[in-house]
């Protein structure tokens, strides 16, 4: 049966009868007959097949397939985490005729740790794929698409939660408007305790918590970054690195940004330094910006020491 143009019409028309009528009894009986329209309608697009799904409390039966990658155990953790705090969603493996796991090895090893640890037994769901090896391993990975922080951020813009979607769509224009990365702009959020951001799940799991006042503040930090990279760099736009050393460097207990533009704008040794050494590490960058705020001075100094300097927690 294919969803045809008179399918719809015939369709959109009860939906109009419900709304033109005030019986109840007449009201409820066309919402039935018109949720029994749109089932007809829905299962009329799939296509059944002689694909069966088996379930087993067995995980013995899931055998390790020669040559794949070695199990995460981080991985394991963060799923077993999830299962025990969302509880189990129906997640479908696959595996070859010989039991060998072709795509669920972490999934496999999170449902046996946690009938081992927990004594919960969760069924492991499966479709066979005969004849699937490790070709099969290689390509179903190298085709995923694994969820980044800007596709978290696009799904809960979408949220039906206003605060949500507010919130997040607020995270979003603020890195459309500065053109930063996603994750540098989420961790320095989480690094300077405007919102609660405990290892990132507070983010992914639509928790996040950030103001107006908070993306004023984080507005004008950026501003004065962009500031300081003009002025040493000449360019407009401060690399990762650079931002992350700034974001010690401001920490510092004795930092001022009118100091630091003084010092850039005498003859220092260590600013020229600074331009041909950019390319390094946030840390090393630091070291430099730390070299050129203490030059010549001898009070209210700052760490020049990356491993001691302050940072945001």
């Amino acid at each position: 049966m294919a969803f045809t143009e008179t399918d719809l019409e015939r369709f959109l028309e009860q939906i109009e009868g419900i709304s033109g009528k005030q019986d109840p009894h007449a009201w409820t009986t066309l919402v039935g007959d018109t949720w029994k329209t749109l089932q007809e309608l829905i299962r009329g697009e799939f296509i059944e097949t002689d694909i069966i799904i088996y379930a087993t409390y067995n995980y013995d039966l899931l055998q390790v397939l020669v040559g794949q990658r070695d199990v995460d155990e981080s991985h394991v953790d963060k799923i077993i985490k999830n299962v025990l705090k969302k509880w189990y969603r129906f997640q479908v493996g696959q595996v070859n005729q010989a039991g060998e796991v072709i795509d669920m090895q972490h999934r496999a090893a999170a449902l046996k740790r946690i009938s081992e640890e927990h004594e919960i037994k969760l069924p492991a769901f499966i479709v066979i794929v005969p004849d699937a090896g490790r070709d099969d391993v290689v390509t179903l990975n190298s085709v995923s698409l694994t969820w980044q922080s800007k596709h978290f951020l696009q799904s809960w813009m979408n949220s039906e939660k206003k605060e949500v979607s507010e919130t997040y769509s607020m995270v979003s224009k603020l890195i459309g408007d500065y053109n930063l990365p996603h994750d540098l702009v989420i961790t320095m959020i989480g690094q300077r305790q405007w919102i609660w951001l405990a290892r990132r799940d507070g983010f992914k799991n639509w928790q996040l918590t950030y103001t107006k006042s908070d993306d004023k503040e984080l507005r004008t930090y950026f501003d004065t970054v962009f500031r300081i990279n003009t002025l040493i760099f000449k360019s407009n736009k401060p690399t990762t690195r650079f931002i992350s050393a700034c974001n010690v460097l401001f920490a510092q207990e004795w930092f001022d940004f009118s100091q630091f533009i003084d010092r850039v704008n005498v003859s220092n040794p260590h600013v020229d330094e600074l331009r041909w050494l950019s390319y390094q590490s946030a840390e090393r960058i630091y070291e430099l910006c730390a070299q050129v705020y203490n030059y010549r001075s001898r009070n209210n100094r700052i760490s020049e020491s990356w491993k001691t300097a302050k940072k945001w927690t």
